[in-house]
């Protein structure tokens, strides 16, 4: 066993747990801003779906440093874990439990919400082609002498 690997003490529980919970009410937040987000997305708010990602990346951030903080514990997690005292590998697994949870809902939402983003996109670009092909045909419409024409000989003549 290495010096990374070396058992957590009975010290070192309470803070684990509370990393946990920490990470776990992370997850939580992350998971309330993808209910927005989902709404968002409906909506087609850009401006605001943006907003909600930049915090929502905030929290990412701050799961990124409690990671940091959980790696010496995850090192040597099967050697240690068994060693612990039953309440305390009871509370410890029911927190990656219910971290895996909110997690695994967290990432469902967001292939929904990715889903639901092509979908709309998809549908923009299509009305977008339309109008497209519309502009072009107003404009060969001027180009053969249409109304446009008219105007600007008029606005010649008089200017």
């Amino acid at each position: 066993m290495t010096a990374a690997q070396t058992p957590i003490s009975d010290a070192q529980v309470p803070h684990l747990v509370a990393l946990l919970r920490k990470q776990h009410g992370v997850y939580e937040q992350i998971q309330a801003l993808g209910n927005q987000q989902s709404g968002l997305v409906e909506q087609a708010d850009a401006d605001a779906l943006l907003s909600l990602l930049q915090r929502r990346q905030r929290h990412i951030d701050e799961l990124d440093a409690i990671n940091k903080e959980l790696e010496p514990f995850r090192l040597g997690w099967l050697e240690w874990l068994p060693r612990l005292a039953a309440q305390d590998r009871t509370r410890i697994a029911q927190l990656v439990e219910q971290i895996s949870a909110v997690r695994d809902q967290i990432v469902a939402q967001d292939d929904r919400d990715c889903r639901r983003l092509r979908e709309v996109q998809g549908r923009y670009g299509q009305e977008l082609g339309r109008m497209n092909r519309g502009g072009r045909a107003a404009h060969s419409y001027r180009g053969a002498g249409g109304a446009s024409a008219s105007v600007s000989r008029l606005t010649d003549q008089q200017g």
